[in-house]
């Protein structure tokens, strides 16, 4: 029967790799003929932090741009790599691309992935004190008494130490110092140019 001679792709998609010639023959054994994308789906595999990682949803839009062109491709991560690699503390994050002849497949490119905004304070490192209790804050009130405050911190940038929770972001807060001011203390704040945070004078 010569229909046992048709090679058929169980679906359709783009052809990434022939690994098969005309008039070859092959067995059960043989190792893969072809290898396709099905319906031309490609997909980035974005190297991302822990921490990166662990902000990310499936569905967050990206943009892909190849290496060595200006031209950027819209697509979403479908997967989160569920492992974190032991080494370089960096886990995978699948981006879906659609077809475009521009894509090539085993090529690097940058992506850009939109998760959205966040607002939170930016602390010296200074400011941020931790004993077995936590980490935490001396806010100043109204009558120049300090107050602790605890917060929660996710990760350091130029400008400083993030702070996620625990602020509203228009407090006073003591800068330097902290360490030998204890909670309820008097102390006379001067404010910082272009900053809304305070430290104590003796």
């Amino acid at each position: 029967s010569t229909a046992r001679l048709s090679i058929l792709a169980p679906k359709s998609g783009y052809v990434l790799e022939r690994n098969v010639e005309p008039g070859q023959t092959v067995s059960p054994g043989s190792p893969a003929l072809f290898r396709i994308a099905q319906n031309g789906e490609l997909e980035l595999q974005a190297q991302l932090s822990e921490s990166e990682l662990a902000q990310l949803t499936v569905g967050t839009p990206a943009d892909v741009t190849p290496v060595g062109t200006d031209k950027s491709f819209a697509g979403q991560i479908w997967q989160l790599a569920p492992l974190i690699d032991t080494q370089s503390r960096q886990g995978i994050a699948r981006i879906a691309l659609s077809y475009d002849p521009a894509l090539r497949p085993g090529g690097f490119a940058s992506a850009t992935i939109r998760s959205g905004t966040r607002q939170a304070s930016v602390l010296p490192e200074s400011a941020i004190l931790s004993d077995t209790k936590g980490q935490y804050v001396y806010v100043i009130g109204k009558d120049n008494k300090v107050a602790r405050r605890a917060v929660t911190i996710d990760g350091v940038t130029s400008a400083g130490i993030i702070v996620t929770s625990g602020l509203a972001g228009n407090e006073r807060i003591v800068l330097f110092a902290g360490g030998f001011l204890n909670p309820g203390e008097l102390v006379k704040p001067k404010s910082q140019k272009s900053d809304p945070a305070a430290k104590p004078e003796k």
